[in-house]
């Protein structure tokens, strides 16, 4: 059956017939796939994003940013989670069916395991002899990212301070490059929002 757009929530997908049996989560950077033994149907409801919760520890929320049905999976795009920290999703307790019209029964909560990426440097640019920038591939905590301590180079060279440019990118200070040599700069303990770490 077609895919189609139902209310601008996602997309809806008619389910076939058979048994109708949950075969748990897995999860992928930004995603949550719920696992049925068919292809569910989801309508109404449960194709409103803001009816799944998704809570970690210390009652951190997991926004879910849209639902869409792919093969035998409903899949919740989200925000990041963190690598390997369980997770407890609430699923909106109606309007998940296969095609045959067998409502899902529950259980309507699920814990799982998330899935994170972990920060890490994507290129380097050097504004001058004692300055350098970094350049990461999403926001890094700001106390992380000035912590002069978390870089280290090679070849001598010394980081003496780090300052931040933006949520991505951060100057640092360094003692002075020699002229036609190569520096390799190196991130460590630096966390981004999930506490993902490099």
């Amino acid at each position: 059956m077609p895919l189609i757009i139902t209310k601008g929530y996602g997309l809806a997908a008619g389910g076939g017939g058979g048994p109708f049996v949950f075969n748990g989560i897995t999860t992928a950077i930004k995603e949550v796939h719920l696992n049925f033994s068919v292809p569910p149907f989801i309508g109404g409801p449960a194709l409103d994003r803001s009816l799944w919760s998704i809570v970690g520890p210390n009652d951190s929320i997991i926004v879910v940013d849209g639902v869409i049905v792919v093969g035998n999976s409903v899949i919740l795009n989200t925000s990041e989670m963190a690598q390997g920290v369980s997770y407890t999703l609430n699923m909106p307790t109606y309007f998940i069916s296969n095609g045959s019209g067998v409502v899902f029964p529950g259980p309507f909560t699920q814990i799982f395991t998330g899935t994170g990426t972990n920060p890490f440097i994507v290129i380097t640019q050097t504004i001058d002899t004692r300055t350098v920038l970094v350049h990461f591939n999403e926001t890094i905590n700001e106390l992380d990212g000035r912590n002069e301590n978390n870089y280290s180079a090679n070849n001598g060279l010394s980081i003496i301070s780090a300052e931040k440019v933006s949520n991505t990118i951060y100057k640092l200070h360094t003692s002075l490059q020699t002229v036609g040599t190569s520096y390799t700069i190196t991130a460590s303990n630096i966390r981004d929002a999930q506490g993902n770490l490099t």
